[in-house]
């Protein structure tokens, strides 16, 4: 196993340490409150974002041959083979400047201290969207949160590819009607 798969588990709780020392230095006033309102808030948007990006660009297929090659290597390959381990994890080339756009324009918005706590609750999003997503691909889950997410990834991967595009989180399906209910299953006597 490659531990450099999982570097976004070390290089975004790094960055979001570096983040707050840098706030906490500032001549910003913070109040933790505030501040844990806005990471909670960064953790919705990030739901949003997971939901959009999956359903409109990782599932979008360009015109162009370049860009068709991109897109399969950022997410299509992923459909034809759920079990190779590298294609699971999203690749820090993706997220790392995605991640600054959004900062740059919540910074742009509303301040810096918002946008620390808005960036840190998305990489709190990210990365258990990334855990989850490994997990449910990589290893047997028969019960709890972990099996119901699992349920609904599998049936947008074997049964469906425009339902169900939320991994972590059903919400945005349901709001954006691209909720499927699960068959039932079945138990064995």
């Amino acid at each position: 196993m490659r531990l450099g798969r999982f570097i976004s588990f070390w290089l975004f709780p790094c960055l979001s340490v570096l983040l707050l020392f840098i706030l906490s230095t500032s001549r910003s006033p913070v109040r933790f409150g505030v501040l844990l309102l806005q990471i909670a808030t960064g953790i919705l948007i990030w739901t949003l974002m997971e939901y959009l990006l999956h359903r409109f660009v990782f599932h979008w297929t360009p015109r162009s041959p370049k860009a068709r090659e991109i897109m399969l290597s950022l997410h299509l390959r992923h459909h034809r083979n759920p079990r190779e381990p590298k294609d699971i994890l999203v690749r820090p080339f993706f997220s790392l400047p995605l991640s600054a756009l959004f900062f740059g324009v919540f910074w742009g918005v509303w301040g810096f201290p918002a946008a620390v706590g808005l960036q840190i609750g998305i990489w709190i999003g990210f990365l258990y969207y990334e855990l989850v997503h490994y997990r449910i691909h990589m290893s047997k889950v028969s019960n709890g949160l972990l099996q119901t997410q699992r349920r609904g990834h599998f049936y947008h991967h074997f049964v469906d590819g425009r339902r169900r595009f939320g991994v972590t989180s059903p919400l945005w399906d349901l709001v954006l009607g691209t909720y499927a209910t699960l068959p039932q299953k079945t138990t064995r006597t």
